[in-house]
């Protein structure tokens, strides 16, 4: 039996206990600070949480099996066989039951719950994509509460597939540079190459050749609209090589441009380097005296740069505070609307 800690530094802390206790020792030499130095020891040590791992083997004279095959869409890329395989193993010296996921979607977690605490052992065949149903992990846990072994065979790939995703905000501010990211995903771990093209609104913004050999590849685009209301943004992957659905090689986002947000600003430097980059993202109306609750009714923001503290009374504070959040830096105060 083996004894590990969880969080191993919180031992360091051993250090400056004992300094401590050997200089209050010298002072006093009193059995109080051995007492104290005992209990902080033993604090340290509950920290550090110590546990043991020990390996049980429990043996059964009538096992009892439930197979659960996965042949939902996704097992496309496997070979259909394994499952029926190791069906007719396991029957062969084990009362097993077979339990077949068909369709678009799976629910394995559904399955795990089902069948947990049945007095059966569950085996998955499966490649793990749990896109319906009861989450995996809490499934799990449940089988791990009811005592309820789960074991878990993935097939080998026997065939690639690609597909390609569009990543960012679903709302966006007109005539802003909007970052989204595009993301191209493989099933194994294989050199691969695409031609990619991306269209906006229905018409070609921009293509190019790519080549990955991982399992993910974020492409990061930025993208402006100058109108207002909803717009669209679709992509489309070609591969060159080995791919199993070529459904899963489009997409498409919709999206929504709103207005820009106004912001009031109040500035002795209208055309600072603060106030360019504001004009850029914000409606902005710049001032240079803080103008009043009346005249920020339709602003979100108010901004005030680099402003004395006594330029405002204290009802103008209180009026400021009482509508907005604020957020303060050395010479930048942000208050955000409440509303």
């Amino acid at each position: 039996m083996n004894i590990s800690l969880e969080h191993p530094e919180m031992l360091l802390l051993i250090i400056p206990v004992i300094i401590a206790g050997f200089y209050f020792l010298r002072k006093t030499k009193t059995k109080l600070v051995e007492w104290r130095m005992l209990v902080a020891f033993l604090l340290i040590l509950t920290l550090a949480a110590p546990f043991t791992t020990v390996t049980q083997t429990v043996s059964e004279d009538d096992p009892s099996l439930v197979l659960v095959q996965d042949q939902t869409a996704s097992m496309g890329l496997f070979p259909n066989e394994t499952g029926t395989d190791l069906y007719k193993a396991l029957t062969a010296n084990t009362p097993t039951s077979l339990v077949q996921l068909t369709g678009d979607k799976t629910s394995l977690g559904d399955a795990v719950t089902q069948y947990s605490g049945s007095g059966s052992q569950i085996v998955l065949v499966t490649d793990g994509n749990n896109n319906a149903g009861k989450s995996l992990v809490d499934a799990l846990e449940f089988a791990k509460e009811t005592d309820t072994p789960v074991y878990l065979v993935q097939p080998e790939l026997k065939t690639n597939d690609l597909s390609v995703e569009v990543l960012g905000d679903k709302t966006v501010v007109v005539d802003n540079q909007n970052e989204f990211e595009i993301v191209v995903r493989q099933a194994s771990e294989q050199n691969v190459s695409y031609f990619l093209e991306v269209y906006v609104d229905g018409q070609l913004s921009q293509s190019r050749d790519f080549a990955q050999n991982t399992l993910n590849n974020t492409i990061p685009i930025n993208q402006a609209f100058t109108t207002l209301g909803a717009h669209n943004i679709s992509v489309k992957i070609t591969p060159s090589g080995e791919d199993l659905n070529d459904i899963n090689n489009k997409f498409s986002k919709s999206l929504y441009v709103i207005p820009k947000p106004k912001l009031t600003l109040v500035t002795g430097e209208p055309n600072s380097p603060l106030a360019q980059i504001l004009n850029n993202l914000y409606e902005v109306s710049a001032v240079t005296a803080y103008p009043g609750a009346g005249a920020l009714n339709n602003s979100k923001v108010l901004v005030l740069d680099n402003q004395f503290i006594d330029t405002l009374s204290e009802p103008q504070i209180k009026e400021i505070t009482a509508k907005f959040w604020c957020l303060t830096t050395s010479s930048l105060t942000l208050f955000l609307s409440l509303r």
